[in-house]
C-alpha cells in the first residue's frame, strides 16, 4: 500500500499500532543503539539509554516489559543467543515519524498537508 504525500494530500499507509510514550522512548533507545554502532540492542543498553537520555529511573523489569510489548506490536524483533536477548527494530525511525505525520494530517487536517504546513509555519 502506498504511503506519502500527493498534491497536498496525505495518503495513509496500513495501520501501525499506536504506542504509548514509554514504548516510544524504548523504541527510540533501540534506534539510538544502532546510531552508536551496535548491531542489536540489549536490555542493559536500552536501560542505560532510557535512564540517561530520557531522565527515567527504570529498573530492568520495566524496560523488559516495554521491549516485550514492542515485540508483540511488531516494532521489534527479539533473538536469543545463549542467555542474552538481542532486539532489532523492524520499523525505522523514518517510517515511524512518517506514520505520526500521516496520523496528525488525517486526524486534524482531513489529509490536507497544505493546510497543516500553513498552520505549522504560521
Amino acid at each position: 500500500m502506498y504511503s506519502g504525500v500527493i498534491k497536498g494530500k496525505c495518503i495513509m499507509s496500513k495501520e501501525i499500532e499506536q504506542l504509548t510514550e514509554s514504548e516510544e522512548i524504548v523504541l527510540a533507545a533501540v534506534w539510538d543503539c544502532f546510531s552508536i554502532g551496535e548491531q542489536a540492542a540489549t536490555l542493559q543498553t536500552v536501560l542505560e539509554i532510557v535512564n540517561r537520555k530520557y531522565s527515567r529511573d527504570w529498573q530492568p523489569q520495566t524496560a523488559s516489559t516495554f521491549l516485550g510489548r514492542l515485540c508483540k506490536k511488531h516494532y521489534l524483533e527479539m533473538n536469543r543467543v545463549g542467555k542474552k536477548y538481542y532486539y532489532t527494530a523492524i520499523i525505522s525511525k523514518k517510517q515511524y515519524v512518517n506514520h505520526l505525520f500521516e496520523t496528525i494530517c488525517y486526524r486534524f487536517y482531513q489529509g490536507n498537508t497544505d493546510t497543516m504546513i500553513n498552520d505549522i509555519i504560521g
